[in-house]
């Protein structure tokens, strides 16, 4: 019995964590401005990534030339994580990620 509540605990736990960071990086994400992104898509964007990571987004940017979009995240000493999404049925999800730098855009 106590094995299920501190299971419950920590699934709150986790769920709060990721609320919290999904709330910083809305907040403190770099989006530019020639990505051309809605509010809304760029909420997709972050939750979308923020879900997958839990790791500070430095910055959202569009694929010259693609219909991509290129989230760069923090990594800690790892250098940085850059996840790729694409638009699909209406709502924006990571179909490929590398760690390393961006490319210049």
């Amino acid at each position: 019995m106590s094995l299920r509540i501190l299971l419950v605990v920590f699934a709150l736990v986790a769920a709060g964590c990721a609320s919290s960071v999904y709330e910083y990086n809305l907040q403190h994400a770099y989006v530019a401005p020639a990505a051309g992104l809605t509010q809304e898509e760029t909420e997709q964007i972050i939750w979308a990534v923020t879900s997958k990571s839990r790791r500070q987004i430095i910055s959202v940017t569009r694929e010259p030339d693609k219909n991509r979009v290129l989230v760069s995240t923090s990594n800690a000493d790892e250098g940085l994580m850059v996840y790729y999404l694409r638009k699909r049925d209406g709502r924006w999800r990571i179909v490929d990620n590398s760690q390393g730098e961006t490319m210049a855009l």
